[in-house]
């Protein structure tokens, strides 16, 4: 059968099926958990998840909350229904379920101890944890297409004041601009890209720096050449300053070195790049760090011991890990700057903490930390790998005010 996923008609006769079975859900769930059978409240709820999910994007669309001028600054050409049902066939029900159950599980366990401790109300205790998880599954239903939603149309510009001991007086008020993970490709198109450059733009940048994977992986080289165009459009008094990333080393190194360097922007293998500013000095220390060139101890050493004695330091590199961060603090460089893990790209709540896979590799996922007088900065980029969205990891830029303290 053919649906017009432009008609609203079309869409709620599609929608009527999954609300049907998403209602006779409820309603059994709800049966089941006010006699306490607990292990049937839960497949019930398991069907509400399944059900609420798939027809979520349908109501988001019929009820105009997420129209097409929001899917357009998110970069897909495709109508609002068409890049939900894309989304949310399955990468966005295993999350959904993924997030619900890392909740539900302890909230289970908390229900069964309670149980075996006050025996006498252990069906009032079985008729709550039923209501529980209905709730908890329903507003995870939510939330999570909600939030990756927000996450898919929404650009956040991550500010710092960066108090310096003993900064040059003519550095006082110097603005560093950061982006990485740009990854244009089928998900993030030239569209948003081209947002992602006017936002660093219009903050003004004194200087710019990229911390890898400005391609994506793709035999399609037309991904290249559209992220050269809007590239080019970076604008600092100082320049910009970049190093190579994952993607850009399996699109092929030396293609987007070359890409780079033809729009003035200077790419840092291993070394360092010196910039006067009257009588100071910014020295930027780009590190090769990717899955296929590691950093050796000795290369790391090499690259830090360039750093001068007087003015500021920099270090750019796509991976940051624990190591790296700590040698750099040791030399007494003063900024640090990452990105390749797109802030996690898919975080888990858990009770005020955010899980995320990039914890594996390093505590460095998202944001802004301090190591002793040292700043790191973990860019979320703008691009995605693996799933086609992100949650709870909003895309963004770096600005970062240097001020003498």
């Amino acid at each position: 059968m053919h649906l017009d996923l432009k008609s609203p008609t079309a869409i709620l006769q599609t929608a009527f099926p999954v609300y049907i079975v998403f209602v006779v859900s409820l309603y059994i769930a709800l049966r089941r958990a006010r006699g306490g059978e607990w292990k049937q409240s839960m497949w019930a709820t398991l069907i509400i998840l399944a059900g609420f999910v798939h027809g979520f994007p349908l109501l988001v669309y019929v009820h105009g909350l997420l129209n097409n001028s929001l899917l357009n600054r998110a970069g897909t050409t495709s109508t609002a229904p068409t890049y939900l049902f894309r989304v949310f066939a399955v990468e966005g029900v295993l999350v959904t379920a993924a997030q619900s159950l890392l909740v539900l599980v302890p909230v289970w366990i908390l229900f069964f101890v309670a149980e075996e401790i006050v025996r006498d109300r252990k069906i009032p205790l079985r008729i709550a944890s039923g209501y529980a998880t209905i709730l908890i599954i329903i507003l995870f239903s939510i939330y999570v297409p909600a939030r990756i939603a927000y996450d898919a149309s929404s650009i956040s510009v991550d500010t710092r004041v960066f108090e310096v001991k003993k900064l040059p007086k003519s550095l006082d008020g110097f603005r560093i601009g950061i982006l990485a993970d740009i990854q244009l490709d089928e998900n993030t198109r030239a569209a948003r890209v081209r947002e992602y450059v006017n936002l660093l733009n219009n903050e003004r940048p004194d200087l710019i720096l990229v911390a890898g994977d400005v391609a994506t992986w793709s035999s399609d080289r037309r991904y290249l050449r559209r992220v050269e165009k809007e590239l080019v459009r970076l604008e600092a008094p100082y320049g910009v300053m970049a190093v190579i990333g994952d993607h850009d080393e399996w699109v092929g190194r030396k293609e987007v070195r070359r890409m780079l360097i033809r729009n003035s922007i200077r790419v840092l293998v291993n070394s360092v790049e010196h910039i006067s500013i009257r009588q100071s000095e910014v020295s930027v220390l780009g590190l090769t760090n990717i899955f296929s060139d590691r950093a050796s101890d000795s290369t790391l050493t090499d690259v830090l011991t360039q750093k001068p004695d007087s003015g500021f330091a920099i270090l750019l590199t796509h991976q940051m890990t624990d190591y790296i961060a700590e040698r750099s603090s040791e030399y007494n460089v003063q900024l640090l700057v990452a990105g390749h893990t797109h802030g996690g790209q898919i975080n888990f709540w858990f009770f005020g903490e955010m899980l995320a896979g990039s914890l594996l590799d390093s505590r460095y996922v998202s944001g802004y930390s301090t190591l002793g007088n040292t700043l790191v900065y973990i860019c979320n980029g703008l691009g995605m790998s693996v799933f086609p969205f992100r949650y709870n990891a909003t895309p963004s830029v770096g600005l970062i005010h240097l001020q003498r303290k």
